[in-house]
């Protein structure tokens, strides 16, 4: 800043220097020196400032050099608000007007919309700026030749020259105050301290209305006997003006925009210009029926009856091209480029929007918050001009021109496609949805709307809008008719209501869970029968068990005082409210939960009623640590030895369950509940159906001083005796087996276990093999569900559950490192296999949430294969090639350049014939590949691994219901032969058929089919569904799966799939990835817009692009949107089914519905 000070300053005294004999005195250093100092000093270190000051010394002005320096302006403030004041009433007209719209614009703003407001194109109103001169115009011109549907660009309105010349006059005058982009004709403030010395002024403009909002007049009596009315103005009101330039307060402002918005939009001519629209239902049946184009543009028609059905023009694709629909367009990526590099590629088509119609719900938004505009502040003449002015727009000829446009710029789609998701919806809609409170209250109180009026639909304004119960107040008391089933979502308002509640009460969203509670708070005393189902996705459960699960006493408390509950109403599980009481508890507090349960227990619900897994409520009070509700429900009735799901008794689940939420669990409350149902049933020895007893599962979950007080039960059977922790359960575990799943005490356990045997009986439990790794969860033909992937010896599970710990301890004592598991795999193997599934968070058996991060547990099976490594570098030789595979995967260099230096077999190809390259190519691991090239050069020479072509053979054919490396199906699932068509048989009726067999045939989870072959990893992969058979939407998801996705679970949903697992849920729409649903959904109904549901009938696209890392969906043949990103990895494609449904898949042998794959594999080809 120095130098541009010192150098511009000689520049203006060299000029006033020409011609003069001596130089005047200003010119001297040491008074430059000053002169700088005291600009350097006012700037405070801006640029702009000082620029302004030289700007200013260097213009003609009645005042000598001298005393132009002596009032230089105070600040930037000071410097903003002189450069103001000395321009011309327009000049400074335009310059406040563009001020307010730039400063104060929710988005970024063009210089057209301001030029436009200016010039009152469009005979707008008074800006509230300068003297309302009447300004004389020539609107602008339209060519009536062009073709309909044009939309105007920043370009076109240019060639107005009113436009261009008021832009020219911003661009110079403004200069001190804008940048303005020379080819979007964005502009901005040309620094910071403009926007902050407008929202200064705008801030004193606040405080002068709220000070003459509390001034308050005092009337007096003159000598006459006259009355005068006195009014004391504080000292700040008068101080705090601003002179000549009228700053407004920022609520002033943003009225102002409302008004001026609503006014353009509404205005023919804007909407001519820039709102072009044709109403594609408004069409007379005579050419309907002849399949005539419609040209016309006449506004009359959007006032014609609309029909529900969408007519086929609808579907057809727009013609001008700047209209094109989101939807993949394959191109390739260069030209010439190897055709198999053809990707999908998700462009955005180049469109322009007013900033007028995108921003309008925004400026709504903000003016009718209470806390902005109080409801009492709301009157006098500009709010009278704004009920005008949303009077006017309220029309339907006004209203829908802009929401199609608002829906292309929000969905990003063609005018049609931007009309299919809100197909006739009134401005009722739009504002309810939007929860403006003002906007609906005003429209139902001037009748401008009906309140039970549908859109294209079926669906009414309290269908669509959120659940806020301010909203749903004001619709109520003006009569929305809570019984109609909406068209989209097949629910009436009572389940969607109860449905939204369950599905949020535990997603930590305290303001949206609060506002449902509302929301469902009003709809009691209006349903006829409470105890109405609310509905498949609730298991059929009524409002009271929903208020149960969400915690909600003020729904319970309405529920339980209402004259019509059925307090004993069970689900389609056969769940009580009792049951729900425990389902997604927060751990604190519980006072709550424990109202609700002795309130239920009161009324008489049975404590030992069991659901139809054999469940009472006990175990889940057990498992949910609420002590007090356990001591609840054993006072209450609850029978402790009664054997619940698995054949547990009370004792059992007591010894075996921590916290639902792991790292809540409190040991120490655990060990007194434990010690409660102990004081009622003291049959220790009591086995499950698997032959485990408390005490083994004591050691796979507690601590040593739980241990032994269940030890100290056994002392009082067998003395000193110890053959109770020899004993082995019917899968042949012995206790040192159990202590490889206690990641917390397991290693305190076996050490003091194995100090309390002999070495002989040491060795035993050390060699035990066992047939089970996991816990128990369901029978199936042919293969048993039991095996999660293998069993083997104590060693082998502390190496497959990352135990370098045990593994150390136990070949400390004699483990044999050369057994194999029952999956036929090593030591390194296993351990190998594990860090892989850690790397891709798969969950795992023993572990508890919060005990150590996902980091933490990759660090503990790292040091498994080092151990092995260091150890035993001939078990390594010995294992698998299929190991650097997975090292590959997960780019574990350092664990790469061991396994490489021990030998390892590079080019060993796997049964889905993959090679390393394409295992390094699937996880995007080029470094991990190039470490695997550069030993292979080092050990046998020129060795060079290339990728190679995506082959025929490597392609998905079919479906299976199992995979090689695991050891789960989906054992009910029956494929045709040649794996393309699926159904799932009928559950058996228990109320009809055996009880026992029907029970233990009944399906408990989700059943999933997946290719034959991962996804080669390039190009795209993508399949199509159809559903042939099924009721109502589908409890199926349709998506990709990873490596070790259980296929007896569901793709998406399944916490033991880690980040491999994406899917789309037919019943609700919902989007799955690793567990995790998005909210909200990516993806979005092409034709009737809402959630992405399908059903019997429907064919759902999913596809993988590789390349990009996108999975994509479709339906029926229509783009429905990405769903996932930055996906990569070895996937299979995945049907998960949940329900009775028969259908088939598409894998490329027949054209697909999705038009755009079929000409990329057609480019393919070529």
């Amino acid at each position: 800043m120095d130098l541009y000070l010192r150098q511009s300053l000689e520049k203006i005294l060299a000029r006033r220097n020409i011609g003069q004999q001596q130089k005047s005195s200003f010119a001297s250093p040491e008074n430059t020196a000053k002169v700088i100092s005291g600009i350097k000093q006012k700037a405070n270190g801006m640029f702009t400032y000082a620029a302004m000051v030289i700007a200013s010394l260097g213009q003609p002005s009645s005042l000598t050099l001298s005393q132009k320096l002596k009032k230089l302006p105070d600040g930037m403030d000071a410097l903003y608000r002189g450069r103001l004041e000395s321009m011309g009433a327009e000049e400074k007209k335009l310059i406040l007007l563009a001020l307010k719209w730039v400063v104060w614009a929710t988005e970024k703003i063009n210089a057209v919309v301001i030029a436009e407001h200016f010039k009152n194109i469009y005979d707008s109103e008074p800006t509230g700026y300068g003297p309302d001169d009447e300004i004389e115009v020539e609107l602008p011109t339209f060519d009536n030749s062009e073709k309909p549907g044009k939309t105007w660009t920043v370009e076109d309105s240019l060639k107005d020259p009113e436009i261009a010349e008021t832009i020219y006059h911003l661009k110079v005058v403004g200069r001190d105050f804008f940048r303005i982009d020379g080819e979007t004709y964005a502009i901005d403030v040309v620094h910071k301290s403009v926007r902050d010395w407008v929202e200064n002024e705008a801030a004193k403009a606040g405080n002068r209305e709220a000070m003459l909002k509390s001034i308050a007049p005092s009337f007096l009596f003159d000598t006459n006997g006259g009355v005068k009315v006195s009014l004391q103005l504080p000292p700040t009101f008068s101080n705090s003006a601003t002179g000549t330039l009228a700053f407004q307060s920022k609520r002033e402002i943003y009225l102002d925009f409302a008004i001026y918005q609503l006014h353009v939009l509404s205005n023919p001519a804007f909407q001519k210009r820039y709102m072009p629209y044709r109403d594609p239902l408004a069409v007379s049946p005579d050419v309907q029926n002849s399949g005539s184009d419609v040209t016309g543009e006449g506004t009359s028609q959007l006032n014609s009856p609309a029909a529900n059905k969408v007519p086929e023009e609808l579907n057809e694709e727009p013609s001008d091209s700047r209209d094109t629909p989101i939807s993949p367009s394959i191109k390739s990526e260069a030209r010439g480029r190897d055709r198999r590099s053809l990707t999908l590629s998700f462009l955005k088509g180049k469109r322009e929007y007013r900033y007028e119609a995108h921003t309008l719900l925004q400026v709504l938004g903000i003016i009718g918050d209470p806390n902005i505009w109080p409801i009492e502040d709301r009157k006098g003449e500009k709010w009278d001009r704004f009920w005008v002015k949303l009077a006017e727009f309220a029309q339907p000829k006004n209203y829908k021109p802009w929401h199609i446009q608002y829906n292309q710029f929000r969905l990003n789609r063609s005018e049609l496609d931007a009309y299919k998701p809100t197909l006739y919806q009134g401005i009722l809609h739009i504002a309810a949805k939007s929860g403006y409170l003002m906007i609906v209250e005003y429209l139902l109180r001037n009748k401008l709307a009906s309140v039970d009026e549908e859109d294209g639909n079926g669906s009414t304004a309290l269908a669509v809008s959120d659940f806020n119960p301010q909203v749903w107040g004001i619709l109520l008391e003006h009569g929305a008719d809570t019984s109609k089933v909406d068209p989209v979502s097949d629910e009436t308002l009572w389940q969607k209501a109860w449905i939204k509640l369950v599905a949020h009460c535990d997603s930590g969203d305290n303001e949206l869970v609060k506002s449902i509670e509302g929301c469902c708070n009003l709809l009691i005393p209006k349903e006829a029968d409470i105890n109405r189902p609310c509905g498949l996705a609730l298991a059929n459960c009524a409002a009271l068990h929903a208020a149960a699960v969400a915690g909600s006493w003020l729904l319970f408390d309405a529920l339980m005082r209402h004259p019509n509950i059925d307090v004993q109403c069970k689900d389609l599980d056969e769940n009580t409210a009792l049951h729900h009481v425990f389902s997604w508890v927060e751990p604190e507090p519980e006072e709550t939960r424990n109202k609700m349960i002795a309130a239920l227990i009161n009324a008489g619900v049975d404590p030992n009623s069991e659901n139809k897994f054999s469940a009472s409520p006990l175990p889940f009070a057990i498992s949910c640590q609420m002590e007090v509700a356990v001591r609840l429900l054993l006072e209450g009735g609850a029978d402790p030895e009664d054997e619940s799901v698995g054949g547990f008794s009370a004792l059992h689940w007591a010894a075996s369950r921590k916290m639902s939420k792991g790292e809540n669990t409190d040991h120490e409350k655990a060990l007194r509940i434990f010690k409660t149902i102990l004081s009622n049933d003291t049959a220790i020895e009591r086995e499950t159906p698997d032959g485990s007893t408390p005490l083994e599962m004591a050691f796979q979950t507690w601590n040593w001083e739980f241990v032994k007080v269940i030890m100290s039960e056994y002392q009082k059977i067998y003395g000193k005796e110890l053959k109770y922790l020899m004993r082995r359960d019917s899968y042949n575990r012995n206790v040192l087996h159990h202590c490889t799943f206690n990641l917390r005490w397991g290693l305190d356990i076996a050490k003091e276990v194995i100090l309390l045997l002999s070495k002989e009986e040491v060795g035993n439990l050390l060699a035990d093999r066992s047939t089970f790794l996991g816990r128990s969860l369901r029978n199936v033909p042919d293969i048993s569900s039991k095996q999660r992937d293998s069993g083997g010896t104590p060693l082998l599970d502390a190496f497959q559950e990352g135990r370098a710990d045990l593994a150390a301890l136990y070949l400390r004592f004699g483990a044999d490192i050369t057994m194999k598991s029952t999956a036929n795999r090593n030591c390194f193997e296993e351990a190998v296999i594990g860090w892989y599934r850690a790397k891709t968070q798969i969950f795992g058996v023993g572990e508890e949430k919060g005990l150590e991060t996902p980091q933490e547990k990759i660090k503990r099976y790292e040091a498994c294969c080092h151990l092995i490594l260091d150890s035993n570098m001939e078990l390594v030789q010995s294992s698998s090639p299929a190991v650097l595979h997975y090292l590959v995967a997960k780019g574990a260099l350092d664990l790469i350049k061991r396994v490489m230096e021990c030998g390892i077999d590079y080019t060993y190809m796997d049964p889905e014939g993959w090679t390393v390259v394409e295992w390094a190519a699937a996880f995007k691991q080029q470094e991990a590949l190039e470490i695997v090239n550069g030993i292979a050069k080092e050990r046998d020479g020129s060795v060079k691994l290339d990728h190679r072509s995506d082959e025929p053979g490597l392609n998905p054919t079919r479906l299976v219901t199992e995979r090689l490396q695991l050891l789960h199906k989906a054992s009910d699932v029956k494929l045709s032969d040649d794996g393309l068509e699926f159904r799932t048989p009928a559950e058996p009726n228990v109320a009809t058929e055996d009880t026992a067999e029907a029970v233990r045939n009944q399906r408990t989870s989700a059943q999933s089919l997946a290719f034959d072959k991962p996804v080669f990893p390039t190009g795209v992969c993508y399949f199509e569904v159809t559903y042939l058979e099924g009721e109502g939407k589908l409890m199926c998801l349709v998506g990709f799966s990873g490596e070790f996705f259980r296929l007896d679970r569901a793709t998406g949903t399944s916490v033991e799939a880690g980040d491999q697992s994406f899917g789309l849920l037919g019943a609700t729409g919902g989007v799955f990835a690793n567990s995790i649903p998005l909210y909200p959904s990516p993806l979005k109904s092409p034709v009737a817009g809402g959630d992405l549901t399908f059903g019997k009938g429907d064919t759902v696209g999913c596809g993988f692009d590789t390349n990009q890392g996108l999975i994509f969906y479709t339906l029926n043949g229509e783009y429905a949107g990405v769903a996932f990103e930055n996906v990569h990895g070895r996937l299979y494609g995945t049907v998960s089914l949940g329900m009775d449904c028969r259908g088939k898949v598409n894998l490329g042998r027949e054209p697909f519905m999705f038009k755009e794959m079929n000409e990329y594999l057609a480019s393919k080809e070529t």
